[in-house]
């Protein structure tokens, strides 16, 4: 074989060994999302009457966004990814929350790592704060439209909440604070969620329970410069 040709299958050999090296190891492309801080939660939240189209949808919107980061959400669990009034089976429904005096019960049934639907109970605590996610539910559940649609989070005409409009109504409070969107996306409430959590001191055993993770991999969302 003339030596000036190359070979590709080499290439493309090594390209396969090295992608194999990175799975062994866990290596993935570098995540650079930013977490939601409690001060920006705040913010945004504080915010929300002046960039909704109106009341219902600016409770909606701040008790979803509490609850995605203190619960530590995927928005695949609080959101479809349709506007089809359909259940898909993973997102939380009413059924699956419980209010009670100062304790929030959120049942998760289905999530990545739970493929099986064998579900956990998450209890979020009142904080007395304008982001607090008991009071922001409980206002929220108080005029939350009855319907058919048994999806927790719905606007006020029964459709469910869409993944585009969270990430659209995220962007907007961002905007409205002259923040600029950067690296923030729908999953800064989980990361923000977690950085929280380990800033406050709370063991890795019971971050891992909180946001479902079945391995370390978990230490990837502490993101501490933030905060």
């Amino acid at each position: 074989m003339n030596s000036r040709i190359q070979d590709t299958t080499k290439f493309f050999i090594i390209g396969k060994a090295l992608e194999g090296i990175k799975r062994i190891q866990g290596g993935k492309r570098n995540d650079i999302r930013a977490p939601i801080t409690v001060q920006l939660l705040s913010d945004m939240i504080s915010c929300l009457d002046k960039v909704c189209k109106n009341k219902y949808e600016a409770a909606l919107f701040s008790a979803v966004f509490s609850v995605a980061f203190f619960g530590l959400l995927r928005v695949g669990e609080i959101t479809t990814s349709k506007s089809k009034s359909v259940i898909n089976g993973s997102n939380l429904t009413i059924s699956d929350i419980l209010v009670r005096r100062k304790v929030l019960e959120l049942r998760v049934r289905w999530s990545k790592t739970d493929q099986k639907g064998k579900s956990v109970t998450l209890l979020i605590a009142e904080n007395g704060k304008n982001y607090c996610p008991v009071r922001l539910i409980n206002e929220y559940l108080k005029v939350r439209p009855t319907c058919n649609n048994t999806d927790l989070f719905i606007h006020y005409t029964g459709m469910p909440l869409t993944r585009y409009q969270f990430s659209s109504i995220l962007e907007k409070a961002l905007h409205f604070l002259h923040i600029s969107k950067g690296h923030f996306r729908s999953h800064s409430f989980r990361i923000g969620g977690a950085t929280e959590l380990a800033r406050q001191g709370v063991s890795e055993e019971v971050i891992m329970r909180l946001g479902r993770w079945k391995s370390h991999a978990y230490s990837r969302y502490i993101r501490l410069q933030f905060f």
